[in-house]
């Protein structure tokens, strides 16, 4: 049952890529994901903020986890954000 989870979420995210709109988002922050404290080792997330084109409100995205810091591979203060914009 998780693989087809899994691979529902691997599905959703390649729609995105390929027809998904784009906008340059912020980075807010780089922190570990404390959010389970069962673990010993908590992962690392980005923050970043975006505004949907002719939509004023301000929007924060969490990404996927990684088990490094990322932020020595981050090539500057933006990230490029898919989102689908019939349900931003």
């Amino acid at each position: 049952m998780w693989f087809l989870i899994a691979r529902r979420h691997e599905r959703a995210i390649e729609a995105l890529l390929r027809h998904g709109a784009r906008v340059d988002g912020t980075i807010v922050s780089v922190e570990q994901d404390r959010s389970d404290d069962e673990v010993e080792s908590h992962p690392w997330v980005i923050l970043c903020q975006f505004v949907v084109p002719g939509d004023p409100r301000l929007r924060i995205v969490k990404s996927q986890r990684f088990w490094y810091d990322p932020r020595p591979h981050l090539g500057g203060p933006t990230l490029p954000i898919c989102y689908d914009p019939r349900d931003p």
